[in-house]
């Protein structure tokens, strides 16, 4: 099995990376600096705006939650709230609201499909950290509590249900440990709820003492798979550990080894030279959250080179694709597909989200305006998201 998904990656590197490399080349001929990537960007996002929400791509005809959340943290994150008036904003305020059900998770009929309700990589849990970085920045807050942290917590201890979520896909787990621990962690901070700090504490001091270390060592005897697997895995448990200043120095250096191992030969991260959304930000963050605690050069050195790589995946249109060459259909919703190198919200988000981790660790020329909530846009540099 391992033989066969070695083949396939060489495979990949073969078919796809002599044309990425002409991409590459073609976009240097024409470099567009820091300020034009992320202009170009935002002005895609505001042309998915249908109101009351945003869409997925360019000839899309409905609004949807999860791309509405996109475009509302990348507008926040390079600070172009502005581009809306008040009474847009407003109405993005009602239009989440209105879909906000009862045990505190956001559900709209179009984004129904299997995953829903029990993915954790893509859902409903999934969509709720996207929804609070997106309230922030429009100095809002969600109407109900988070009744469905409650549900889990009723028959089972946190590290109970950590060990149990994390004997199975240990990837999955760590997107369902994130979607629980950010929710936690904002009723801990903003609504001052005891029990959810209490419940956010065990947590974390369980992923420290009994999960994390276990995706860090033997370096050496992992297949490329694996590596980007623990690497993808690390990303969503760092944010609440880093959020709350935990993370031992140790287990940092383990986390940076590993992900600097990660990176391809032109810059990308992940199995493949063709690297997608997911990939780059996930060892991009890891490394650019890391760097003051781990201050070696070759963190430096790796985000440069992806930086130099990051702008290949962007379209003239000034969104992005999630992965050159390919279509892209998001948890299975026929509202968040996109067709072969078709920008659409969700990747234009998240590649501008690892450019700007990478842009700031590095040469630090464009004001970012990260999110001071736990979760996918928290910096320990952010001040506060609203404006």
């Amino acid at each position: 099995m391992q033989i066969t998904q070695e083949i396939k990656r060489v495979a990949k590197d073969v078919l796809y990376g002599p044309r990425i490399y002409a991409h590459r080349i073609r976009q240097q001929l024409s470099a567009r600096s820091a300020f034009e990537i992320v202009d170009g960007a935002c002005r895609y996002a505001m042309g998915r705006y249908l109101g009351p929400g945003f869409c997925f791509t360019a000839g899309s005809k409905i609004p949807d939650l999860y791309s509405t959340a996109y475009a509302i943290s990348l507008l926040g994150l390079c600070r172009r709230l502005d581009w809306l008036d008040a009474r847009q904003k407003d109405a993005l305020v009602e239009y989440f609201a209105a879909h906000q059900s009862a045990d505190g998770l956001y559900r709209a009929e179009n984004l129904n499909t299997v995953q829903a309700e029990v993915g954790q990589g893509w859902g409903y849990m999934h969509l709720l950290p996207h929804i609070l970085i997106a309230l922030d920045y429009l100095n809002a807050t969600p109407t109900m509590p988070f009744g469905f942290v409650n549900r889990i917590f009723q028959s089972t201890d946190p590290e109970d249900w950590l060990d149990a979520i994390f004997s199975e896909d240990y990837l999955e787990a760590s997107n369902f440990f994130m979607n629980i621990q950010v929710a936690l962690q904002y009723e801990r901070d903003t609504r001052k709820d005891d029990k959810a700090a209490a419940l956010s504490g065990r947590l974390n001091q369980h992923v420290l003492s009994a999960i994390l270390p276990r995706y860090v060592g033997n370096l050496d005897q992992m297949s490329v798979f694996e590596r980007s697997k623990k690497a993808k895995t690390i990303y969503h448990l760092l944010p609440s550990l880093c959020y709350d200043d935990l993370l031992p120095q140790k287990l940092a250096e383990g986390v940076t080894r590993l992900t600097l191992a990660t990176q391809n030969r032109i810059g990308s991260y992940g199995v493949c030279t063709m690297s997608d959304a997911c990939e780059d930000i996930d060892s991009t963050y890891n490394l650019a959250i890391l760097q003051r605690q781990v201050p070696t050069p070759e963190i430096a050195a790796s985000l440069q080179k992806a930086l130099h790589y990051m702008p290949v995946n962007q379209n003239r249109d000034g969104g992005f694709v999630f992965r050159r060459y390919t279509p892209f259909c998001y948890g299975g919703a026929q509202v968040l597909s996109s067709g072969r190198d078709q920008s659409n919200m969700f990747a234009t988000w998240f590649r501008v989200l690892a450019y700007a981790f990478a842009e700031r660790a590095t040469k630090h020329q464009i004001d970012w305006h990260f999110s001071r909530l736990s979760g996918y846009q928290w910096h320990p540099d952010a001040q506060g998201a609203t404006q």
